[in-house]
């Protein structure tokens, strides 16, 4: 499968390694509810892997992302509103809860919506 036009500038940015790490996390979390990428299989997986947390530091162990960090890949998804005409299924629970809001450019502001947690 040729790839997107996404997955090569995430390529050029983050490498390869880091573009199959991203891939291989999203299909681990596979569950038959989330999985149509709408032919967008890296922008899938990207939203996989938000909603699942995956970039984060704790889960490294499981997902071995080199040398990026979730806000380094959050910038580059902004830099081009790579999410914002995405399709595909995501991660439903995250978007119920806004975890998509900063990742995705407002039409209306042209700014990255607020992403409020509340703190237990």
């Amino acid at each position: 499968m040729d790839k997107t036009p996404a997955e090569l500038s995430f390529i050029e940015r983050f490498g390869e390694h880091n573009a199959a790490v991203m891939i291989n996390a999203a299909v681990s979390h596979m569950n038959t509810v989330h999985d149509d990428d709408a032919g967008e299989l890296f922008l899938w997986a990207l939203a996989i892997c938000i909603g699942s947390e995956c970039m984060k530091e704790k889960y490294r162990k499981d997902h071995p992302f080199e040398n990026l960090t979730e806000e380094e890949v959050r910038a580059w998804c902004l830099e081009s509103n790579w999410l914002g005409d995405y399709e595909g299924d995501v991660d439903y629970l995250a978007l119920m809860i806004g975890m998509y809001h900063p990742w995705v450019i407002d039409p209306e502001t042209q700014q990255p919506r607020e992403f409020q947690t509340r703190e237990a």
